[in-house]
């Protein structure tokens, strides 16, 4: 029997990407401190025309230049103008509520301008005026700061990878103290030679920090090509988000996965004495 066409149930071309955010130069809102930033992305949907919030990144303390381990997954629809919105806070209570927070700045684009960027990233003024109309190429009005934005077509993949991170005699030459606190975190690399934040851990204590096993997607890891660069970071937690880099470990899925016959392997911190076992659960 025939049916009849039902409108928007037609295939559309379309692909799922991910956008990651970074800033530089944010105001500096905080009197002892510096600004807690935050993104919420908004979308504005042909439907409503209205913007309707998309989600919200995790917050980045005492940092005036921060990069979001939180990705925009989102489908890009070739055929059609998305525009979407980047508004930065500088969170200063724990509420859901945005006006409990400091604006720092705004700006807006198409998907498609994300995405035609490249892998260098699209960067774009963040303008201090919410309340007037913006353009997607020049700010109105006062700015202060940037957005960088670097979108990448992800591969649809279920694939996991759980691991942990033990260290071993690391910041020793910094405090030299079991009352150091130290973090890691994993980037990628992109096309362009740049490092994408994927993960960033907690902070543990001790020069012998043992940060527990994290899981993973491999889409969020590497896309896909367990060849792909990766860079292992270490860092000293500091005062108002100063914190020290102690030292990098560079490999990829397959170097790291290559330990799993004998459990653990340990890796040389480059840039000091210390060392990570890597153990692959």
């Amino acid at each position: 029997m025939e049916q009849n066409f039902q409108p928007g149930t037609g295939a559309e071309p379309t692909s799922t990407i991910e956008i990651s955010i970074s800033c530089k130069n944010l105001l500096d809102k905080d009197v002892f401190s510096r600004s807690d930033p935050m993104c919420v992305v908004y979308t504005q949907p042909w439907t409503s025309g209205q913007w309707e919030e998309y989600m919200r990144t995790e917050v980045v303390w005492d940092n005036l230049n921060p990069e979001f381990a939180t990705k925009v997954k989102i489908d890009y629809r070739f055929e059609e103008e998305q525009s979407i919105r980047f508004v930065v806070y500088d969170i200063d209570k724990p509420s859901s509520n945005l006006t409990d927070h400091d604006f720092l700045g705004f700006a807006e684009c198409t998907v498609g301008r994300v995405v035609s960027a490249g892998y260098g990233g699209l960067e774009l003024p963040l303008s201090q005026n919410l309340g007037l109309k913006y353009s997607a190429n020049t700010a109105v009005g006062k700015s202060k700061g940037s957005i960088n934005l670097v979108a990448e077509e992800l591969v649809e993949l279920k694939e996991e990878i759980s691991f942990q991170f033990v260290g071993r005699s690391m910041g020793s030459s910094f405090l030299g103290c079991c009352r150091s606190r130290i973090f890691y975190t994993i980037s990628k690399i992109n096309e362009a030679g740049k490092y994408i934040l994927v993960w960033k851990s907690q902070p543990c204590p001790g020069t012998e920090p043992d940060w527990g096993v994290v899981t993973l997607s491999i889409s969020t890891v590497c896309n896909g090509d367990k060849d792909r660069k990766l860079r292992m970071e270490f860092f000293l937690e500091g005062f108002q988000g100063y914190h020290t880099s102690i030292g990098s470990v560079y490999a990829s899925v397959n170097r790291l996965v290559s330990s799993a016959g004998v459990g653990s392997e340990s890796l040389p911190v480059q840039g000091q004495d210390g060392k990570v076992r890597w153990v692959f659960c």
